[in-house]
């Protein structure tokens, strides 16, 4: 795994909602109080006063540090010790109250509880073969702000555990709501820890501009990939497709790794077998760059390491990141003559609806654009095309596969020779075309199925999955927009970016359909008298958050929708539509009415 934090960002980790304020003191009846840890922990450690509780000393007066395990900071420090020196650590974690912590049987909020300007890593034993990983801010790079009970920020996820990444611009706005709490009359926290607060928000912008020159970019780089400027280590790169050597060379025995992670170098470069049969691989490396632009570096790598082990690619994604487009674009065929888009019926029952049937007046078989295509892929085949044919399945999960493709995804994994494992037979006399009623597989066909996860669609079967390789695939609101081409203020990014954090646990994304929705009509907006805000407004109204359901009944929805209304008010106080619906919503809920979708 690599760590990857672009420059000027900050980073994110959950620690336990301890009662005593992580001051060094364990917490009094620590059994009755959930902080997180289990309660065997609690039991055996904490009320037996055993201090080795991970986040006791985060905000200690006299040496405040983070202490991470090995399984969750080995992915980051083994390769890069000090991978964190001079960036901005935010500590958050589950709302706790009094007299049990944090509330039992609820959907959990989070609070923001303090934050480090982190000053240097530590490795610490802790007996035979294991070790923790202690965080130690600058003196006056700390602070606790529990007690003002603060949302955390948006974020985003990262390779390893633990850790998150946190957009800069939401780390400032954080803190400008920390400085409004913690000048605030009659606020909660007590005047040391409110000048140092303070004393921190006057730093962080400072901070963050430090913290993004320690992580320029590496030269010559295109990736994501980052260094340390004064570190003198290198992350470990990420695969491409000039790893793949030709079938003629060998195969080359990679160093333990182990062995590289000492020496400090990137690892060997994987090798595939030398093949007879001179397939090429289903991602034209014309492609590549392409997608490095739209996905993570690890998103990637799964494409490419999943094309070139199973014949069948499943994209997984919300609705709108883009599988369709990633499906139909891995290959190079600008003509569409060797890709076939097949959108798969929800009442497909077996092979006929996929393949074809057998006329039973004239006993000769009818066959469906699929395997027409499959007997060209054939031809071509024999002819010596070892280009790649692809057919994308949409809509993948709409259906049960195994029960009209089972037949295609067993001989799929059959080696070219001899033909007859291969071998597709349709039934009848003939094809009604006077074709014969049986066709060779041909090893270049490569399926690549997209689904969602919702409940129009079916789970697929461990008989499936057995025979595919599942990607994910995620998309950032402004990734969206710069491959839509659409250029927004960044004030405007900010809202988006925020709003479609909110929704990520309601299930409504802001997706590149809708970026796509802005690049139309952007330009349109003056005809109507309506600015870059409105066409926003209106698109956000019409594509975003007519997802969003709601019920009355629902403690978690109700919390959603304070945090709705919190962001109608600030980041997205220009879009007058938004805030409009989303206070309609909080009538619909008041009067125990559901909110329901379009």
């Amino acid at each position: 795994m690599i760590f990857d934090l672009r420059p000027g960002n900050a980073i994110g980790c959950d620690v336990s909602s301890h009662r005593a304020r992580w001051n060094g003191t364990i917490c009094r009846n620590a059994s009755s109080w959930e902080c997180g840890a289990n309660l065997d922990f609690r039991q055996d450690y904490c009320d037996r006063g055993d201090s080795r509780c991970y986040h006791i000393h985060n905000f200690s007066p006299t040496q405040p540090r983070l202490s991470v395990h090995s399984s969750g900071g080995d992915w980051v420090f083994e390769a890069n010790p000090r991978a964190f020196d001079d960036q901005v650590l935010l500590l958050w974690g589950k709302a706790f109250r009094e007299p049990h912590g944090i509330p039992a049987g609820q959907v959990p909020e989070y609070h923001l509880f303090g934050a480090y300007r982190v000053q240097r890593v530590e490795r610490v034993s802790i007996g035979h073969a294991a070790h923790n990983w202690l965080i130690f801010p600058y003196a006056d790079g700390w602070a606790e702000c529990s007690g003002l009970r603060l949302a955390r920020p948006r974020f985003d996820s990262m390779a390893g555990k633990y850790f998150k990444e946190v957009e800069r611009s939401s780390v400032l706005r954080m803190f400008d709501l920390v400085r409004e709490r913690a000048s605030a009359p009659g606020c909660s926290l007590d005047s040391d820890t409110v000048r140092r607060v303070l004393g921190f928000c006057d730093s962080l912008r400072g901070w963050l501009e430090i913290a993004e020159e320690e992580r320029e970019p590496l030269a010559g780089d295109s990736s994501a990939s980052r260094k340390l400027a004064a570190s003198g280590y290198k992350p470990f790169r990420d695969l491409t497709l000039k790893d793949i050597p030709a079938a003629t060379k060998p195969l080359e025995e990679p160093a333990p790794p182990v062995e590289r992670a000492k020496a400090n170098v990137a690892p060997a470069k994987p090798a595939l077998a030398p093949t007879q049969e001179g397939l090429q691989p289903l991602i034209a490396p014309a492609r590549y760059e392409e997608l490095r632009k739209r996905f993570s570096k690890e998103t990637v790598n799964s494409l490419l390491l999943g094309s070139l082990s199973k014949p069948l690619l499943i994209l997984r994604g919300s609705p709108g990141v883009g599988k369709s487009y990633t499906a139909i674009d891995l290959i190079e065929d600008p003509e569409r003559q060797r890709t076939l888009i097949v959108a798969v019926g929800s009442t497909w029952r077996g092979r006929e609806d996929f393949l074809g049937y057998v006329n039973p007046v004239d006993d000769l078989f009818s066959p469906t654009e699929v395997t027409r295509f499959l007997i060209r892929a054939a031809k071509a085949w024999d002819a010596g095309d070892r280009r790649p044919w692809v057919v994308v399945l949409e809509e993948f999960n709409l259906s049960q596969p195994e029960h009209w493709m089972s037949d295609l995804l067993v001989r799929s994994q059959y080696p070219p020779e001899p033909k007859a494992l291969r071998t597709i037979v349709l039934g009848g006399k003939k094809l009604n075309d006077g074709g014969e009623a049986s066709f060779y597989l041909s090893p270049a066909v490569r399926w690549i199925a997209t689904i969602n996860s919702d409940h129009t669609t079916r789970a697929l079967s461990p008989r499936v999955l057995d025979r595919a390789a599942v990607v994910h695939l995620e998309l950032a609101p402004s990734e969206a927009l710069t491959r839509a081409g659409v250029k927004l203020e960044p004030a405007q990014v900010d809202a988006v970016s925020e709003l479609d954090f909110l929704l990520r646990e309601l299930g409504a994304t802001f997706s590149f359909r809708t970026a796509r929705s802005l690049a139309l009509t952007l330009d349109r907006g003056p005809e109507l008298g309506l600015d870059s805000w409105g066409v926003l407004d209106y698109i956000l109204v019409q594509e975003v958050l007519s997802k969003v359901q709601l019920l009355a009944a629902d403690p978690g929805d109700q919390r959603a929708l304070e945090k709705l209304i919190a962001w109608s008010e600030g980041s997205g106080s220009a879009l007058s539509l938004c805030g409009k619906l989303i206070t309609g919503w909080s009538d619909l809920l008041e009067a125990g009415r559901d909110v329901g979708q379009a």
